[in-house]
Formats: structure tokens, C-alpha cells, sequence
């Protein structure tokens, strides 16, 4: 329906976490968007390292499963 993307985007808790930070905790929007990129650079890098990794075998997949 016509406008239900718009409508849930104001309920995302991740912006609503922002402004309240900037207004309660005296953080800078400048501060946060250093702090998104350093963290999307960490999630980058991780992602490469494990996407590189073999797939572990049937064996090492249930090593330590407790079910």
C-alpha cells in the first residue's frame, strides 16, 4: 500500500536510537556516522575473511553441537 514503507522507516529503532543519543547523551551526528563507518568496515573485512574460508566439512559441521 501507498505509504507503508514510509510508515515502518519512522518506526526503525536504529534511527530512533541516533536521535536519542544526539539529544540525551551529547553525541554529534558527525561522531555516530565515524562510528557507522568504522563498523561497516569491520562487518567488510569479516565478511571477505569468512567468505574466503573453506566450508567446513559434514563432520566439522556438527563438531560441538549439543542437541
Amino acid at each position: 500500500p501507498n505509504g507503508e514503507l514510509k510508515a515502518w522507516k519512522l518506526q526503525d529503532p536504529l534511527t530512533a536510537l541516533r536521535k536519542s543519543l544526539v539529544a540525551n547523551y551529547a553525541m554529534t551526528v558527525s561522531e555516530l556516522d565515524t562510528l557507522d563507518s568504522a563498523i561497516a568496515t569491520e562487518v567488510s573485512m569479516v565478511f571477505e575473511k569468512v567468505r574466503k574460508d573453506p566450508f567446513p566439512t559434514l563432520s566439522e559441521s556438527i563438531q560441538d553441537v549439543y542437541a
